[in-house]
């Protein structure tokens, strides 16, 4: 066989191989390889501007309310909110607006934490609730410092958990991320390509091994619709030196992870010293997943807030 033939048949191939592999997000779900089912939506909010929200509210007694981080959803936080209600909170939790089952936003520059906050008062006026303790993790975090300004008084208490903070830094995974999101959408549709990265992210964000079920579950709810965007655009539009923790008025626990591979324990300690009535809690050896891997003790200190 000549060479020319060879490299024919070489470039054919690899051109079938390319083919087989674009199109896996149509073929790697009829096979059973494709994203899993994500889970039972809740309650859809319809906030002012008409944006739906969906909402998990459970249990009776003094009101948390969880903010997710970036990506996420209502249903990243377990075990923390059964461990809530166990204790006699009421929880709400809810799908940021781009994520889970809430509305997309139309505009990419309303990827911002102002959007996120105004969302977020607006909700609770919608569903009237009193006097609550805001929960933010992560980019969550710094959703919660910015409607804290916005509104002096309105949460009893806030907990931020692995909060962004002004000092935060855009890593350079965050910049591949903006580059790459057409890739990333391709990769969570078909499902079973995107396994080896998730299993890459949850090493890093656990610190170490994540739990089994956490890989398919950030797979289902990333791979709906328009969540890789808001990812993307949300890293995109994040200004984290616009946040002012002194602004914060009402007391604050801020609980972050020595070993945190996310947000750096440098982003709490300076969150702690801003916030005039804040303490720090620093978990040794703890990671950015402190809501699934140390939910006892955020009950705990939520629970001397009472």
């Amino acid at each position: 066989m000549t060479k020319r033939r060879v490299f024919g048949w070489a470039a054919v191939s690899f051109a079938v191989v390319l083919s087989v592999l674009l199109a896996a997000p149509l073929w790697a779900p009829v096979l059973g390889l494709g994203p899993p089912a994500p889970p039972a939506r809740g309650r859809e909010v319809a906030l002012p501007g008409g944006a739906r929200v969906n909402v998990i509210d459970e249990g009776a007694g003094p009101a948390v309310v969880l903010i997710h981080g970036l990506p996420g959803t209502a249903y990243d936080w377990q075990p923390l909110p059964e461990r809530l209600v166990a204790a006699g909170h009421r929880v709400i939790r809810y799908d940021r607006i781009g994520y889970g089952y809430s509305d997309r936003r139309t505009r990419d520059e309303d990827h911002s934490l102002d959007a996120k906050a105004d969302e977020l008062l607006e909700l609770l006026a919608e569903l009237r609730v009193e006097s609550p303790v805001w929960l933010g993790w992560s980019y969550g975090g710094g959703v919660v410092l910015r409607a804290a300004e916005k509104s002096a008084g309105r949460p009893r208490a806030v907990m931020l958990v692995g909060s962004i903070g002004p000092v935060s830094r855009a890593e350079e995974a965050d910049r591949v991320l903006v580059a790459t999101e057409s890739l990333q959408r391709w990769g969570l549709r078909s499902g079973f390509l995107a396994r080896p990265g998730m299993g890459q992210m949850g090493r890093l964000a656990f610190s170490g091994s994540p739990p089994d079920w956490w890989a398919s579950h950030m797979i289902a709810t990333l791979a709906l619709p328009g969540a890789v965007h808001s990812w993307a655009m949300e890293t995109k539009y994040l200004d984290a030196s616009a946040l002012h923790p002194e602004a914060v008025t009402v007391p604050a626990v801020v609980v972050h992870g020595t070993a945190d591979n996310l947000v750096p324990l440098a982003v709490g300690e300076d969150l702690a010293a801003r916030i005039p009535k804040a303490d720090l809690v620093e978990v040794a050896d703890g990671s950015h997943m402190l809501p699934i891997t140390h939910a006892e003790l955020l009950v705990e200190r939520l629970e001397r807030r009472r």
